[in-house]
């Protein structure tokens, strides 16, 4: 595997971008190598060759020198579509908090898809009784 340069922004009020390398991946986990610790929980859009993933932090393990981050991608987008060049505004903060209201929506549809999956298992469970 070629160890390529990605971008990683981290998607909170600071907008901070890190130069990172995708050290492996597992489907939806990542790990990559970064020159700062990323807290966990912390959204996180990573743009990849091909890819933006939209995900979390899951941990920040100090290695060497860098630090290891391990992310999970909640949302990969194939990077198959090309901006208007209008679209100028594309790392704004507000751009930055548009993502973020993306993911927080999508991580509450979610969440509330497995809250009805367990709920309506539960209630079969009670019927079956």
């Amino acid at each position: 595997m070629v160890n390529m340069p990605n971008i990683l922004r981290v998607l909170d009020a600071s907008a901070q971008n890190y130069e990172v390398v995708l050290l492996e991946r597992h489907g939806r986990v990542l790990l990559l190598e970064s020159p700062s610790p990323i807290a966990p929980d912390a959204a996180l859009q990573l743009k990849l060759e091909g890819e933006l993933l939209l995900g979390e932090a899951t941990a920040s393990i100090p290695r060497n020198g860098h630090f290891e981050v391990w992310m999970r991608a909640q949302e990969v987008l194939a990077d198959s579509w090309h901006p208007h060049p209008d679209w100028s505004a594309l790392d704004t903060e507000e751009s930055v908090q548009g993502s973020l209201r993306a993911l927080n929506s999508h991580l509450v549809f979610y969440e509330q898809r497995r809250r009805t999956h367990s709920n309506g298992r539960q209630h079969n469970l009670n019927e079956s009784r």
